[in-house]
């Protein structure tokens, strides 16, 4: 598959995931990232309010 300049990739939770309990939820202080060869890196800190 190739992807296109603009195009979007939207996942979903399946039905229960978040609920179970087995996965944590985001918190304060957590760090997100996200890397691309070739492309870079995203990197995002939670900060409560």
């Amino acid at each position: 598959m190739v992807l296109e300049p603009g195009d979007l990739i939207s996942t979903g939770t399946p039905e229960g995931v978040a609920l179970s309990g087995r996965f944590p939820y985001l918190a304060d202080g957590d760090v997100m990232e996200c890397e691309i060869d070739l492309l870079g890196r995203q990197r995002q800190a939670l900060k409560g309010r």
